[in-house]
């Protein structure tokens, strides 16, 4: 089994992660706009948080483990 491609995952994984914080900083300002408070903005954010990094690695380990 050859060596993973950690140099890519982290190439990939950086600008993933900074285009999900965008979407994810942007979801919860409308949240925050709207007078989401309490209990729901604490599940919503705590969502957002997941999707902001368990996409961009799920990603970032598909492209570097298909890598050249």
């Amino acid at each position: 089994m050859r060596d993973f491609a950690w140099r890519r995952f982290f190439e990939v994984a950086r600008w993933t992660l900074l285009a999900y914080a965008v979407v994810a900083g942007m979801i919860e300002y409308v949240f925050l706009r709207n007078h989401t408070s309490g209990g729901p903005l604490v599940v919503l954010t705590l969502s957002l948080v997941l999707f902001a990094v368990q996409v961009p690695v799920l990603i970032s380990f598909t492209v570097a483990r298909y890598a050249d």
